[in-house]
């Protein structure tokens, strides 16, 4: 049985983190250790954006998490049949041919039936690599 899908469906790039694939980058002066070094790999999926910032996300014992600045809903079936598994700190670099520079934050399966999940929804928040204090 398919379900009709009433998703309006963009393309949403995303790099994904892969932290075991490199060795660690070194102090060209000191020769320590400063960073493990990353390799990205971009996939294109097709989903849903809501870009708003009213999102609670969980409660923990370190303190709340404070909001996101929206979330992407993805068909779990479709990630599965794209070999996809989102992860923390994977980055939406593109939404709808739009440069957006975005760090995932939280995902959470929803909509459960028969023992399985229809939905991802991954929570975000906009990068700033500038900041600043008042």
């Amino acid at each position: 049985m398919t379900f009709p899908s009433r998703m309006n469906l963009i393309d949403i790039v995303i790099s994904q983190r892969d932290d075991t694939a490199s060795g660690t980058i070194y102090d060209g002066d000191f020769g320590e250790p400063i960073a493990n070094e990353v390799d990205l790999t971009s996939v294109t999926l097709q989903g849903q954006i809501r870009n708003q910032s009213d999102d609670q996300l969980t409660s923990r014992r370190t303190g709340d998490a404070g909001n996101s600045s929206g979330n992407l809903m993805f068909k779990q079936q479709y990630l599965t049949d794209q070999g996809v598994t989102l992860k923390k700190g994977d980055r939406i670099t593109s939404v709808g041919g739009i440069t957006f520079d975005a760090e995932i934050i939280e995902i959470r399966n929803t909509a459960p039936l028969r023992g399985g999940f229809l939905f991802a929804q991954v929570f975000y928040r906009e990068r700033s690599d500038t900041h600043s204090s008042t």
